[in-house]
């Protein structure tokens, strides 16, 4: 208003002029204060209460009408652009964690090892969501997947109790069964070793060592599984068939 007014002590600007730069830097300022009012309810997500507080505000002295339905319109579609961009980023961030987090539900639930960043990034992803229980559950299927056969059977048997709530857990019980199965029927000896249950050298055909050593760690798959293990894996029976 001072620069406005020496404009007009000089002769630069006319009355009307000089009142009309003052009303409009008025308005510039209070529409930022206005806007400042609800910037902390945006910054945070909150887009119901910033649009709350929009429609609360009284019309200062200095907007026309035209003026102040057009300064509502526009913050209004500022609270929407970055509402919609939340969203959408929100909906691509969540179809990331369902992703990430599915993977690591298969690997978990199948006792593979699964390093513990991994396991940090999905715990973050999924905290607060629906997925943070489900998450749990998988975590109890781990533990039951790394048990010996004897010990799966009798939980199993006991999880088939014929209630009703208990009928989800003992579904998902019989599910990671059902997968553990298919894996010691296609390759138990690597099974054993995404398990961590046996920890495999480097298989040497030509060393009656690494034969022995590998001998030893079926011995252990076969204990725990309850089923014969073949000393060599299925790509390693393949490598070594072509070799021949």
């Amino acid at each position: 208003e001072t620069l406005i007014d020496s404009q007009l002590a000089i002769g630069e600007i006319d009355l009307d002029v000089a009142n009309e730069q003052k009303r409009q830097a008025r308005i510039k300022l209070e529409s930022g204060l206005l806007k400042s009012e609800f910037s902390d309810d945006v910054e945070a997500s909150n887009y119901t209460e910033a649009y709350k507080k929009l429609r609360a505000f009284d019309k200062p002295a200095s907007f026309t009408p035209g003026e102040w339905e057009s300064f509502k319109a526009t913050a209004a579609a500022e609270i929407g652009r970055d509402q919609s961009i939340y969203n959408a980023s929100k909906k691509v961030a969540d179809q990331n964690a369902k992703k990430e987090f599915k993977d690591y539900a298969t690997a978990v639930s199948l006792g593979w090892k699964v390093s513990p960043e991994q396991t940090a990034r999905v715990e973050q992803a999924v905290a607060g969501t629906d997925l943070a229980a489900e998450l749990e559950s998988t975590q109890r299927l781990a533990q039951y997947s790394l048990m010996p056969t004897s010990q799966r059977q009798t939980i199993l048997s006991e999880a088939d109790t014929g209630a009703l709530e208990d009928a989800s857990e003992y579904q998902k019980l019989l599910v990671t069964e059902q997968n553990i199965q298919k894996e010691l029927a296609k390759d138990p000896l690597k099974f054993g070793s995404d398990q961590g249950i046996v920890d495999l050298d480097t298989f040497d055909p030509f060393s009656p060592e690494s034969l022995t050593s590998r001998l030893s760690q079926a011995e252990i798959a076969s204990t725990h599984y309850g089923i014969p293990v073949a000393p060599i894996t299925d790509t390693e029976a393949q490598a070594l068939s072509d070799q021949i």
